[in-house]
């Protein structure tokens, strides 16, 4: 059946966001160019399709099991999640673009062994959620690894000189990703009762 210029713009454009993202380098390194174009310079015809594809949700759930670790992701960077969710595939990983839905998934009581947080981020910064846990769920605030990409303000400078968390420079290796969600697996074993307060702590890797 044919499909209409708008089904074919949207197949075209799927297609692409499912090519896999590199995980062997840097996380950040960009994607490779549009899909491969005919000699006439056109794309080649898309399959048949019954139905237009739906659009790609804000967050992405890798793994969903209620046995293995889960991580939360926090980036206003799309890519830069999903990127991080494909290195870290053997746990369930929660990616999400906005750190005010993640601190009201955090208030629901859902449960995260590690997260991974954005600093600078608009409207509800990674400084906003770590002040957010530290109030509602102070058991969470050591499972927290800060990801910087040199962009700084002065209350961002202050805020990293002030606290113990794991930070994370970009672009962020696969090796550097797995080294931090060990460090805090191994750091909370045990995990304290809820509303416990947060030991302090100076693990391997966090920046003074």
């Amino acid at each position: 059946m044919p499909h209409t210029a708008a089904q074919s713009k949207a197949i075209a454009q799927f297609a692409f966001l499912q090519r896999p993202v590199r995980t062997d380098t840097d996380l950040m390194a960009p994607l490779s160019g549009p899909p491969n174009m005919n000699a006439a310079g056109a794309a080649p015809p898309a399959p048949e399709i019954t139905s237009t594809p739906e659009p790609k949700p804000a967050a992405t759930e890798v793994g969903h099991s209620p046995d293995r670790v889960r991580i939360l992701v926090v980036d206003d960077e799309p890519l830069m999640g999903s990127a991080i969710a494909r290195v870290l595939a053997e746990h369930e990983v929660i990616a999400l673009t906005s750190a005010r839905a993640a601190m009201l998934r955090v208030i629901a009581g859902e449960r995260f062994d590690v997260i991974l947080c954005d600093v600078m981020m608009p409207d509800f910064t990674g400084i906003d959620l770590y002040d957010g846990i530290a109030r509602e769920a102070p058991h969470l605030v050591d499972r927290l690894v800060f990801v910087t990409g040199g962009a700084y303000t002065p209350d961002a400078i202050a805020f990293l000189e002030r606290i113990p968390n794991l930070r994370l420079e970009k672009p962020i290796t696969p090796a550097a990703l797995h080294d931090a969600v060990r460090s805090i697996l191994e750091s909370n074993q045990a995990p304290p009762p809820k509303g416990a307060a947060a030991p302090s702590r100076r693990g391997p890797g966090v920046e003074e």
